[in-house]
C-alpha cells in the first residue's frame, strides 16, 4: 500500500502546474533646474574732433598818386637866365586794387567706439533617477481538473490492482 501512495504522489507531482507571475515595475524621476544668468555690459565711447583751418589771403594794392610838373623855360637871357613861361601841372592817380581769398577747411572726425562684454553663467543640473524592480512569484497551483482525474486514475488502477490480487488468490 505504500508503494501506491508513492506512485500517486510521483503522478500528482508529474502533472502538477506552476503559475509564474512576473512584475516589473520601473520608476522614473527627472528633475531638471535651469538657471539663466546672463550679463550684457555695452560700453560706447563717443569722441567728436571738429577741426577748422581758415585762411585769409588778401592782397591790397596801394593808390599811387603822382605828380608830373612840366616846366617851359624861355630862352636865355644875355645874363644867361632862363625865366619860367609856363608850367603844367599833371596830377595822376591810380587806384588800388584789393584782391581777397579766404579759405575756410572744416574737418569733423568722429569716433565711435562700442564694445559689447557678454558674460552667461547659466546652469542646468539635470537628475535622472530611475528605479526598476522586477519580481517573480512562482506558484504551484494545480488544476482542479487534473487533481480529480488523478483521484479517479489512482482509484482505478487500486480497484484493478484488487481484482487482480483476487482472482489470483492473494486478497480473501
Amino acid at each position: 500500500m505504500r508503494k501506491i501512495i508513492l506512485l500517486l504522489a510521483v503522478i500528482t507531482m508529474l502533472f502538477s502546474c506552476k503559475t509564474s507571475k512576473t512584475t516589473l515595475s520601473e520608476k522614473t524621476s527627472t528633475e531638471t533646474e535651469q538657471r539663466n544668468d546672463i550679463q550684457e555690459v555695452i560700453n560706447t565711447e563717443f569722441s567728436v574732433l571738429e577741426t577748422g583751418k581758415t585762411t585769409d589771403k588778401t592782397v591790397v594794392e596801394a593808390s599811387e598818386d603822382t605828380e608830373i610838373t612840366i616846366t617851359k623855360f624861355s630862352q636865355p637871357d644875355s645874363t644867361g637866365k632862363q625865366h619860367i613861361v609856363e608850367q603844367t601841372k599833371i596830377k595822376q592817380q591810380k587806384g588800388s586794387t584789393t584782391k581777397t581769398n579766404v579759405a575756410t577747411e572744416k574737418e569733423d572726425k568722429t569716433d565711435i567706439k562700442q564694445s559689447v562684454k557678454n558674460k552667461d553663467n547659466s546652469t542646468v543640473k539635470t537628475n535622472n533617477d530611475t528605479k526598476v524592480t522586477e519580481t517573480e512569484k512562482t506558484k504551484a497551483n494545480t488544476p482542479a481538473w487534473i487533481i480529480l482525474g488523478t483521484i479517479i486514475l489512482s482509484l482505478g488502477i487500486i480497484v484493478i490492482i484488487y481484482f487482480v490480487l483476487k482472482r489470483f488468490g492473494l486478497v480473501k
